[in-house]
């Protein structure tokens, strides 16, 4: 979920010439709805880690990093709403990693 949204607000950069070329990129595939999509798939995959961590019983901890991940979500939001689309890719990093930190902390430190 999370690898196709971030991917699609990728695809925003350059689909000028993706049409161009006739590749169908998602944003092409999915035509005005592309941004709504890709907002809902973000927030699948942050429900997502907060289903898992209810079932596994995770610690405060993590509610605290799925708090710091949601308020990177709404940066990224804002990222785009400005139509900053390569900013708001290259944001992805941080998610990522803070999201793996959140499995490893409970995996192994708590």
């Amino acid at each position: 979920m999370w690898i196709i949204s971030f991917d699609t607000i990728y695809a925003f950069e350059d689909i000028e010439d993706d049409v161009k070329i006739g590749i169908n990129s998602t944003p092409i595939l999915w035509g005005d709805k592309a941004l709504s999509i890709s907002n809902y798939l973000h927030l699948a995959f942050y429900t997502s880690l907060a289903f898992i961590g209810y079932i596994n019983q995770f610690s405060l901890l993590y509610i605290v990093i799925l708090i710091v991940l949601f308020g990177l979500y709404i940066y990224q939001k804002k990222l785009i709403n400005n139509k900053q689309y390569l900013d708001a890719f290259k944001f992805n990093h941080w998610i990522g990693m803070i999201s793996a930190m959140g499995f490893i902390v409970e995996i192994f430190l708590v």
